[in-house]
């Protein structure tokens, strides 16, 4: 059986991989990150590989936030800037990346995480993506 051939340019999995290992290094809160597209592709991740999977990550992202999207237009709310998961054990952050949202972050934060410094560390990671010049080649035609 063939692997699935991603979508994902090489070039904008590299300078994605550099941004989130540098947080990564840098937070000590911070247990996981993934930059996926929202039909559940990996573009990116910075993670312990014996703790979680960058591919489950990245589709139960996907799923979550077609979720969180149909719901909010039930109740007629147009984009959703950011979700919040809230666990015993820690907290989830699903940041969109540009207004698009073609590309959404998943961060993963230890229980002891103070939430209002994920929520600002996930914007500015968004942010610093956003600015990739890679992350044009997610446009580009075939």
């Amino acid at each position: 059986m063939n692997a699935a051939v991603s979508p994902v340019p090489a070039e904008l999995t590299q300078a994605a991989t550099a941004v989130l290992s540098r947080y990564a290094d840098a937070l000590p809160d911070l247990s996981a990150a993934t930059l996926c597209t929202l039909d559940g592709f990996t573009i990116a991740s910075a993670l312990d590989p014996t703790r979680y999977s960058a591919a489950r990550l990245s589709a139960m992202t996907s799923t979550v936030m077609s979720v969180v999207r149909a719901l909010g237009r039930e109740v007629r709310f147009n984009t959703c800037h950011r979700m919040v998961l809230e666990t015993d054990m820690g907290t989830m952050v699903f940041q969109p990346v540009r207004q698009s949202a073609i590309v959404q972050v998943c961060m993963a934060n230890r229980q002891d995480a103070v939430l209002g410094r994920a929520l600002w560390e996930a914007k500015r990671i968004a942010e610093e993506l956003a600015a990739l010049p890679a992350m044009s080649l997610l446009h580009r035609p075939a």
